[in-house]
């Protein structure tokens, strides 16, 4: 089955090839070369890795999520496009992680148990945060997923 099997073969191959293509995600701006500087992705790298190891279970690997959970590229992107690091004059890894702390704990508050459980607060695009997704938010201590508003404020 010499032709049979050849023909198996680069099937296979296609299959592959187009399982690859569709699994490939598109790269990100802060990525490509001559975008951000590299002390700027370095800055960044470290912050949005140190929230990943610190709360893997928030973290999905794909970049179509849901809420509560980020996913690192996107977060990368979203803290690149916010220009946090030039609008705070950051200096370091260590300082956007400081930030995003805070930032966490301010939506923490936001989100308290008793003012929230009716789950009338919106996130920014006007959907309402729903119980289950609230309950892993609060569960590990873990908001910045719900919304993105905070990279601006």
């Amino acid at each position: 089955g010499g032709r049979k099997q050849q023909a198996e073969q680069e099937n296979d191959r296609g299959a592959a090839i187009f399982t690859e293509i569709n699994k490939a995600e598109p790269i990100k701006l802060l990525d490509l070369p001559g975008v951000a500087t590299k002390r700027t992705r370095d800055i960044i790298d470290h912050a949005a890795s140190h929230y990943r190891d610190a709360f893997p279970a928030m973290f999905s690997a794909s970049q179509k999520c849901r809420a509560p959970h980020l996913n690192l590229d996107n977060l990368r992107e979203a803290l690149f496009a916010s220009e946090v690091i030039k609008r705070e004059k950051m200096g370091s890894g260590g300082e956007l992680v400081k930030w995003i702390a805070r930032k966490n704990e301010g939506l923490r508050k936001q989100y308290a148990e008793g003012e929230m459980d009716d789950a009338k607060s919106k996130m920014e695009n006007g959907k309402k945060v729903g119980q289950a997704t609230l309950k892993k938010a609060r569960k590990h201590d873990f908001y910045l997923g719900l919304e993105s508003t905070w990279l601006y404020k």
